[in-house]
């Protein structure tokens, strides 16, 4: 299909104000966890078009919103690996987001997922995929990842 995975579609989301709709959204209705859970993965999927874009998501409260999402569905298996997998997908390539991941308490917001969803293995795998991205770009900057 010719919308699958198309970047210009995902760059209008941002440029149209989607990703604003969107954060409004999962802000007012942070105790659903299936909104919770799209949201997630809207927003993986959008930061995975460059890293000019995940930096707009970033400047733009991605971050502090989606360890918002996951402390507060915290149950929610589903909300935990695309929370995890979003996270992941921000930090990719930038020291910039990993930092503002790690002083936003993404990695403990990803070690709780971790803690509190030992059996899932799509939890374990996205956990450990953001854990290792976040480790890879933010090794000046964030020089406690290791203690946390």
């Amino acid at each position: 299909s010719s919308c699958h995975n198309n970047d210009a579609n995902k760059k209008r989301i941002v440029s149209s104000g989607g990703i604003d709709a969107l954060l409004s959204s999962m802000h007012q209705h942070r105790q659903m966890p299936e909104l919770q859970e799209q949201a997630c993965w809207v927003m993986l999927y959008v930061a995975a078009t460059s890293v000019v874009t995940s930096e707009s998501l970033v400047q733009r409260g991605v971050v502090e919103s989606l360890v918002a999402s996951m402390r507060a569905c915290d149950r929610h298996e589903g909300v935990q690996a695309q929370g995890c997998w979003a996270l992941a997908n921000v930090a990719t390539n930038s020291s910039t987001n990993s930092k503002n991941i790690y002083e936003n308490r993404g990695i403990d917001a990803i070690i709780s997922a971790m803690r509190l969803h030992p059996a899932n293995l799509s939890v374990q795998a996205k956990a450990c995929r953001a854990l290792g991205r976040i480790a890879r770009h933010c090794q000046t900057s964030c020089g406690h990842i290791r203690e946390s």
